[in-house]
């Protein structure tokens, strides 16, 4: 592979990596409203005995999901502008896998569907019934 070519590939995950940054951004302006609603449908998890004496620490909290969704998607939209600045004239093979392991971060903008599709009412919990059950 010549540097040409990998340079495009940088070039490539730094504007898929924009895009799914600023889908993340989208998004999350959306679904915000909806995660109180969402906290408070959670069903608990089994009891555990570590889930007996940690219950008051880990309690759900959509927000932090959604924070750590869009910190993965510009951690790999810099990471991607870093190695094409930093590795653009270097010879090294390897940096490629780096970059793509940056940019495999991107990917992390699907989960916000659950939630997307809680807005648009896709799955809403009264429509969840089973077709053939009245």
């Amino acid at each position: 592979m010549t540097l040409s070519t990998r340079n495009t590939i940088f070039k490539a995950g730094i504007c898929i990596s924009l895009l799914c940054l600023v889908i993340c951004i989208i998004v999350s302006i959306q679904t915000i409203p909806v995660y109180s609603t969402m906290e408070t449908e959670i069903t608990r998890r089994p009891e555990g005995i570590i889930q007996v004496f940690l219950a008051g620490f880990l309690e759900a909290r959509l927000l932090a999901v959604n924070a750590g969704i869009f910190v993965l998607a510009l951690y790999s939209f810099l990471s991607m502008i870093l190695v094409y600045n930093f590795f653009e004239k270097t010879q090294s093979p390897e940096i490629l896998f780096v970059a793509l392991f940056a940019f495999s971060f991107s990917a992390e903008v699907l989960r916000l569907l659950l939630p997307l599709g809680r807005v648009y009412e896709i799955y809403a919990p009264n429509r969840l019934q089973h077709p053939l059950r009245k």
